[in-house]
Order: C-alpha cells, then sequence, then structure tokens
C-alpha cells in the first residue's frame, strides 16, 4: 500500500550550520539529509508525502510539501514525546487497518504548539527509517527538551546560536547561505535593532566592502550587537582595574546562568510537608480540560489532558454524556465541540497520571448520562484504574481529609450528589470526594462531613469572598471548594485566581489552553514545590483565628525595569515596523493590583533601555505575584500590542539583578528574550 521510495538528498544547505556539534555524528543520515514519508493529515483523514529532516543548525525539524514545497517547522525544544501503535490516533489506525505492515512503522511527534498539544503523525517507508528516527528524537529530545520543562536548559551560547540561526533562515529564503544589503537590513528590521537605515548601510559596507557585495553567516554574526551595554557599570563594580579578573562576558554569563536563578533553588524539588490534609494545599486544577479551544466549536482531544498533567495539574474535568453503541462520551454538551469516548479519556489518564507528579489526581466528573451509561462509566473507571481508585475511606473513623501523601498514586473521583433515589449508583460507590449540594444551599456548617465538597461559579466566589472572607477562610479549612469559570466565557477566556487562594479556596480551575493574565497567575503558583501540582496554604489560611500568627508585616518591594533583550514582534510577526516597547508592572494579590507603565523606547525591540524604578506594597509574599507584560505602541488593536510576558509568585522570587525570562502570547518560551530587572524587599 505505501511504497514511496527512499529519496536521500544531499543536506549540506542545511546541515553546514552545524559546525562541530557531536550531536551531527550521533543522527542518521535519513535525519539530517532529509527523507519522503507518509504524513497523516486529520482534517482529511488522507496521506500526503511531505520531505522531513532535521536542521540542527535551527534545532527545528523541517516539513516541505512535495508538491507547493511549502514549509513548516517543528522546534526540537518543543518536542514531548513519539508515539507507536496503539497510541496513534483511531483515524489513522483505521486508515491503515488493511496494511498492518505500515501501522506498525507509523509514529507521532507531539509537541507543544503555544499551550496546547499538536501532532505529527508519519508513516516511513521501511521500519529502518522508523528506527533512526525514534533514536535520533530521543537524542535531540534529552539534550534539548528539559529547558521547556524549567529545569535544565541547554547552554547560554548554544541558546544564543540557535536563535541568531532561525533569524537567519527567515532572511535566506533562497538557502544560497548569502546576505545582501537588503536582506540585512530586513534582518535588522526584523531582530528590531534601533539602527536607521543609514547606519545598517554604513556597517555593511565597512564589512562587505561595498553595498553590492554579499556576506556570509559567520560575517553577519560579527555585526550583531548581542552585548548589553547596560551592564557596564555592573561589570565596573566587580572587576578589579588592576587585574581585570571578571571579563564582561564572563560576568555576562553570570548573570543570565544558573548561578545567578530567577526562582529559588528549593522549588525545583517537592519540600513542603505533604502529611497535612488535603483541604490545607491549594491544587492544580483544570476546567473543561479536553478542550483544546473554544467552548462552543472548539477541538476535543485525550492530548489535553497529556498537556495538564505533563504540567502538574492534579484536577482535571470530564463532562459525561450518552453515546452511540452504549459507550459514554466526553465533550461540552449542547455545543458543537468534538467527541472523545470516555474509555478512551480514562485509558489516556492512567498512563499519565503521575509522570509529573506522584500526588494524588483528582477525577472531576460533570454526569449527565443516562443509568445505563452511568453503570458503564462505573466499569470502565474500575476496570481501568484498578487499585490506582479509590473506592472506601482509608480509615472509617478519621476526622479530616487523608493528607497528598497518604494518597500518592491514587485517583479520586469528584462528582455531583445523586440523592437518596440514586444511593446504589456505581460511581457513588467509588467516589471518595463528593459535592453535596448547590451553590445555593451551601453553608460553612461544621457539621458537614469531611468528604463534601462544594463547587462555586466565579460569580458566586467572588461574592462570598468579597462579603463573608472570614467564614470562606473558616470553611476552606475543612472542606474543599472548587471555583469554575462562568458558562459565557465561550472563548475559554479565565478569571482572576488570587481572589480565590485569597480565602483558602482550594480547585481553583481555569481554562488552561488559554495563555491569558490568569494562567500565567498560576503557572507561577504551580512553579513552587517541585511543580507538583500541590502547594501548602498559608499559615494564616490553615490555622483556626485563635492560632493564627498575628497580622503581617507590610514590606515593600522596589522593582527597577533595567532594559530588554531580543522582543518579539507583536504574535512573533517576522514583518512589520520595528517595535516601540513599553513595560507594564503589576504587582497581584487578594486584595488588589498595583500597576504602572514605563515610558515607551521609539524603534528598538533589540535591546531597549527603561532604567525606571518602582515601589508596591506587598502583604503576604506568598500570594503576591509579580507580573510584566511587555507591549509595543505601534499596532491599532489591542490584540496586536501584546508582545510577551514574565510572572513569578514573590515567596519564589530571587531578589537581585537578574535577567527573567519571557514567553510570547501562546506561552511559547522565547529563546534569548529577556527582560533585566532588579527587585529588592524592605
Amino acid at each position: 500500500m505505501l511504497t514511496a521510495a527512499e529519496k536521500t538528498q544531499d543536506g549540506d544547505a542545511l546541515a553546514s550550520a552545524a559546525t562541530a556539534d557531536v550531536l551531527s555524528d550521533d543522527l542518521p543520515a535519513s535525519m539530517l539529509g532529509g527523507i519522503d514519508m507518509h504524513v497523516f493529515r486529520a482534517n482529511k483523514r488522507r496521506l500526503k508525502i511531505y520531505r522531513i529532516c532535521v536542521d540542527l543548525s535551527q534545532l527545528r525539524i523541517i516539513i516541505v510539501s512535495s508538491k507547493s514545497n511549502k514549509e513548516k517547522y517543528i522546534n526540537i525544544e518543543s518536542i514531548r514525546e513519539c508515539r507507536v501503535d496503539q497510541s496513534l490516533p483511531q483515524e489513522m489506525r483505521d486508515l491503515l487497518e488493511a496494511d498492518r505492515p505500515a501501522q506498525l512503522r507509523a509514529f507521532s511527534i507531539v509537541y507543544l504548539e503555544g499551550s496546547r498539544y499538536a501532532s505529527l503523525h508519519v508513516v516511513p517507508a521501511t521500519s529502518d527509517v522508523q528506527v533512526d528516527w525514534l533514536t535520533g528524537l530521543q537524542i535531540l529530545m534529552l539534550r534539548y527538551c528539559r529547558g521547556h520543562r524549567e529545569e535544565e536548559a541547554a547552554p547560554l551560547k548554544e541558546q544564543e546560536n540557535v536563535w541568531i540561526r532561525r533569524q537567519w533562515r527567515i532572511i535566506d529564503r533562497d538557502e544560497n547561505q548569502r546576505m545582501s544589503l537588503a536582506e540585512f537590513t530586513r534582518i535588522c528590521q526584523q531582530m528590531n535593532m534601533s539602527l536607521s537605515k543609514q547606519e545598517i548601510k554604513a556597517q555593511f559596507v565597512h564589512v562587505a566592502g561595498g553595498k553590492e557585495c554579499e556576506i556570509d553567516y559567520d560575517t553577519f554574526t560579527q555585526l550583531l550587537p548581542l552585548s548589553h551595554t547596560e551592564l557596564d557599570a555592573l561589570v565596573d563594580a566587580y572587576t578589579d582595574s588592576d587585574t581585570g579578573l571578571v571579563s564582561f562576558e564572563s560576568f555576562s554569563r553570570f548573570l543570565q546562568g544558573d548561578d545567578n536563578p530567577v526562582y529559588l533553588a528549593k522549588n525545583k524539588e517537592v519540600w513542603q510537608n505533604m502529611r497535612f490534609p488535603l483541604c490545607h494545599y491549594y491544587i492544580h486544577s483544570s476546567h473543561n480540560t479536553y478542550l483544546i479551544g473554544n467552548q462552543l466549536t472548539g477541538k476535543s482531544s485525550v492530548d489535553a489532558y497529556v498537556f495538564a498533567l505533563e504540567n502538574g495539574c492534579r484536577c482535571v474535568e470530564l463532562d459525561c454524556w450518552d453515546g452511540p453503541d452504549g459507550e459514554p462520551i466526553v465533550y461540552h454538551g449542547y455545543t458543537l465541540t468534538s467527541k472523545l469516548l470516555f474509555q478512551d479519556v480514562i485509558a489516556t489518564i492512567k498512563k499519565h497520571a503521575f509522570d509529573r507528579s506522584p500526588y494524588p489526581l483528582i477525577l472531576s466528573l460533570e454526569v449527565h448520562c443516562g443509568l445505563a451509561q452511568q453503570e458503564r462509566m462505573a466499569s470502565i473507571l474500575v476496570e481501568t484504574l484498578g487499585d490506582m481508585l479509590v473506592t472506601k475511606f482509608l480509615n472509617p473513623h478519621e476526622t479530616a481529609l487523608p493528607s497528598p501523601h497518604d494518597l500518592m498514586h491514587r485517583i479520586l473521583i469528584k462528582t455531583k450528589g445523586l440523592g437518596s433515589q440514586r444511593d446504589d449508583f456505581a460511581l457513588k460507590r467509588s467516589t471518595s470526594i463528593a459535592i453535596a449540594t448547590t451553590d445555593e444551599d451551601a453553608d460553612t456548617s461544621a457539621n458537614d462531613a469531611i468528604y463534601e465538597m462544594y463547587s462555586f461559579a466565579e460569580s458566586t466566589a467572588v461574592a462570598l469572598a468579597k462579603k463573608y472572607p472570614a467564614a470562606a477562610i473558616q470553611h476552606n479549612r475543612k472542606h474543599l471548594s472548587r471555583i469554575y469559570p462562568a458558562g459565557k466565557r465561550i472563548n475559554s477566556t479565565n478569571y482572576n485566581p488570587v481572589v480565590h487562594w485569597g480565602v483558602g479556596s482550594q480547585l481553583v480551575a481555569l481554562n488552561l489552553q488559554t495563555y491569558d493574565a490568569s494562567v500565567q497567575l498560576n503557572r507561577a503558583m504551580f512553579q513552587q514545590n517541585g511543580r507538583c501540582g500541590y502547594v501548602l496554604k498559608p499559615p494564616s489560611l490553615q490555622l483556626p483565628a485563635s492560632l493564627r500568627p498575628p497580622s503581617l508585616i507590610r514590606r515593600m518591594l522596589h522593582v527597577r525595569i533595567i532594559s530588554g533583550q531580543q522582543l518579539p514582534k507583536p504574535k512573533n510577526s517576522e514583518s512589520g515596523d520595528i517595535i516601540d516597547p513599553y513595560c507594564v508592572v503589576q504587582l497581584m494579590s487578594p486584595s488588589g493590583t498595583q500597576k504602572t507603565t514605563t515610558k515607551h523606547v521609539a524603534d528598538n525591540g533589540f535591546n531597549p533601555i527603561w532604567g525606571e524604578q518602582y515601589a508596591f506594597t506587598v502583604e503576604n509574599l506568598d500570594l503576591a505575584f509579580l507580573r510584566l507584560s511587555v507591549w509595543t505602541k505601534k499596532t491599532l488593536t489591542k490584540s496586536e500590542l501584546f508582545l510577551a510576558s514574565f510572572c513569578v509568585v514573590l515567596s519564589n522570587l530571587h531578589a537581585g539583578y537578574k535577567h527573567v525570562p519571557l514567553r510570547d502570547y501562546k506561552g511559547d518560551p522565547l529563546i534569548q528574550s529577556t527582560l533585566f530587572i532588579y527587585t529588592e524587599l524592605m
């Protein structure tokens, strides 16, 4: 059925930039030179031939259509895993059902595209090519994919070289490895350099010998002003004028390297006490986890669960409805969103439940099925999850919820109470966390069973937090509360989670597929404690009023926004004017948001300098978030103004001079894009 011949072309144009990297010796020729493969296109449910290769100079997989020569790419650092055989999409398996050998050769490359997972599904011509590619991808992932997971990143110089090479590739479309004056002018504008056309021309002519000449890649890199002039004063302060022991280059590497971390080292590991009751922790939670788009027509995908779980999420949601052939399905009811089999979702959850964290996973089930398919759901849960599933109390006489430590590698089911007429329902028998009542009759009675849980729409939760904060805190000391977004948020936007963390609500569920300010705050919160999905609440929210520590002493946070480095254009555009960036500085806490804005710097996104300082009042470091967002004044609509952002909870921030990493509008890390700041708590 699939007999496309392997056609390996000369890969020198791509591989020549790999220099002396040892990886070029470790990777097979079919990766470096390129090879034809069938690619499964899910939207059309058919296979099409593409030429695929790895470009080590840019650290990208390049995919080129055999007919149109249109090119797309996958950044190596965004790859999450490779899948084979039964892990392939059902539609692809159905298509290859008549050709079992081809089905066995097929594999998928799963990668992060913004705040969702995407996949490249391919069928190589031979099993040898499959083995070569899977082995080579594993080598690349081990070296480069750790940085995206916020652990050890690739060497700084290597990141810089990759970033420059990617800029070069955008301009060098004819791949002749030469650059004209016109191309050099475009790349300077693309990289947001603060240079006039006259200055650009003068620099080019100086090294090229004339305006009609061309330069190669090595000459191009010599023209780039990659050093940060704003560091000069700091270098002088640290350099011995007699011996010159600290060079500018070494000090710059120090500021951007592991010896000068942005985050506290202890949060790389689980360090908090995990033996308190569950209600004492903030729990990383997702709303409508199955969706990767909007709430009305968005696509549903099991990969959305993989994304959530691998990012430390410990509470995922399944909206369950009656499906065909007696099989329950998961989708956003009464909408045009696509549907998933409940059985497939549970199988995916079992496979990935504890990849990131060993602590308990909560499945929040919204059940709309009839009794017959409810029974089928119960059977799937018991048969698939087995001993992972909590079906009874760990201690029948317990007076408090068990701890995350007690429930390691266990899965809990949360669903609505079904009433006395449905006490025999199988799901209820496997439920250890349940919603007891509706929003309207929820109270903070001390007589409620410890396993009873309340779920609040965001508007109800905000009202309770503002009108009855003490009662809300008291309630959340013993019980779990889940907050979810309003139904009107059809574009999968989010509410401010900090308000609800401020009264101790544990499961503050967000639409994680939308990388807005709320998800940035959520990411900052759960970047703590080894990113295990559980963060201990501050003592003031754990203890009864009589035992709480005295009022927190207010402190002052001083923030100096010094400069930016290699800032992107709006939505990572490759065209358009040089940006006029400015920075919005926010300190966000349960009591409100303090906000200020720097001046804008005209025509310079490459190394804009602000040098502005601000002061903010801080009440509680555990619930105070510093958010820096970079914008430009060039465009007209607000959606095009945003460039990048950084967010951190103050209890996880190293004070001092830092190059803080930036993420784009989709949540992807920006190679080489940083803000140089100084912070101090007094």
